[in-house]
């Protein structure tokens, strides 16, 4: 019974460990069940596709999160490549940057093919206004590109 105890106090203390930054350092993203649509569907379907994790981030957010179907559990090729797009006058057009950036891009393979990829894109890199935006990426199964892309909104 001493070591169940001594075990739960010492898994206690290192969960504490890593929750001890104060609130203004945490960040909570929240996810309502219209948004978790593609991890709660019975079936993946057949298609390759995307599907942005929030359909609307804040203004001053700094990444958007995307979640990969991958139903044929193709074993895929990919970097950090990606593209960010706007809807502006009835067309996409590239995203403006803040600055100068040098993205570099080294091709990666899982050794397993999983049923979900999840990406993190860094869209603070960009100068963020209200409205309509996408983002493209391609990956590679060996054979094939497939390009794969999905939007979201950016509110006030």
């Amino acid at each position: 019974m001493k070591s169940k105890y001594i075990f739960f106090v010492a898994m206690m203390t290192i969960c504490g460990l890593g929750c001890n930054r104060t609130a203004s350092e945490k960040q909570v993203m929240q996810i309502g069940p219209a948004d978790a649509q593609c991890l709660n569907c019975d079936t993946l379907g057949n298609t390759m596709r995307m599907n942005m994790i929030q359909n609307h981030y804040p203004l001053d957010t700094k990444n958007v999160y995307a979640i990969l179907l991958n139903p044929k559990r193709k074993s895929l090729i990919f970097g950090g490549d990606w593209t960010l797009q706007k809807w502006e006058n009835g067309s996409w057009i590239g995203a403006e940057m803040n600055g100068m950036y040098g993205f570099g891009d080294v091709g990666m393979r899982l050794s397993f093919a999983p049923d979900y990829y999840c990406f993190s894109y860094p869209v603070s890199c960009y100068r963020i206004t209200p409205g309509k935006y996408r983002i493209i990426q391609s990956f590679h199964d060996g054979r094939e590109e497939i390009t794969v892309s999905d939007e979201f909104w950016v509110d006030k």
